[in-house]
């Protein structure tokens, strides 16, 4: 059986529309309750959720920056790392010199 929130009996009590505006809300009432919550909310998290906005624009700034500049020194060091092979293949090297140069990681 269903849950019943009003039987008849409780129904019956309210002969007039007045007496049911006093227990019900009414479509005025839920849309007034919607509003004020609606602005309270937006005062107390407004201000956090602007923050947040612009840490967000800020980390996602960031981020492009970030892929630029890997992508740019990826850039830079093929033209060493294809150098320092060749030098090492032509045996310009000698091998703990290129091994040296590979553990640093510079080029």
């Amino acid at each position: 059986m269903e849950k019943v929130f009003a039987t008849k009996k409780d129904l019956e009590k309210f002969l007039t529309k007045e007496d049911a505006l006093k227990v019900f809300a009414t479509k005025q009432d839920l849309e007034d309750f919607r509003y004020e919550f609606k602005n309270e909310m937006r005062d107390k998290f407004g201000k956090s959720l602007a923050l947040s906005d612009k840490i967000l624009k800020k980390l996602e700034t960031l981020l492009q920056e970030k892929k630029i500049g890997d992508w740019q020194t990826k850039r830079r060091r093929r033209p060493c790392r294809i150098m320092v092979e060749t030098v090492r293949k032509g045996k310009f090297l000698s091998p703990k010199q290129y091994q040296k140069i590979k553990e640093l990681d510079v080029l």
